[in-house]
């Protein structure tokens, strides 16, 4: 399959990112899931592939700040951010963009 279009979804292992991924799969060539659990990433990369889009699978815990393996995703299209962030002020967070 040819990669037109790749979309990022953060937090993609349940919950509302898990939803999105399979939304997006449906408009997009691949989708490149992020989340902590490797498990139910792989689980959410079935259900995105059965839509017939490609799934790239990233185990990262983006809340991390210590050092970890690389994320590099080249050329997206599309962001949408389901995992919670921090800020300095104890707020969170949703937010869904595209470039």
């Amino acid at each position: 399959m040819e990669i037109k279009s790749v979309a990022v979804v953060t937090g993609a292992s349940q919950g509302i990112g898990q939803a999105a991924s399979l939304r997006l799969a449906r408009d997009f060539s691949a989708v490149a899931l992020v989340a902590r659990n490797k498990d139910k990433l792989e689980k959410t990369a079935c259900e995105v592939k059965s839509t017939g889009a490609e799934a790239m699978v990233f185990d990262v815990d983006l809340a991390n700040r210590k050092p970890q393996k690389p994320l590099y995703l080249g050329r997206w299209n599309a962001l949408a951010e389901s995992m919670p962030c921090s800020t300095s002020r104890g707020r969170c967070r949703r937010s869904i963009c595209s470039r």
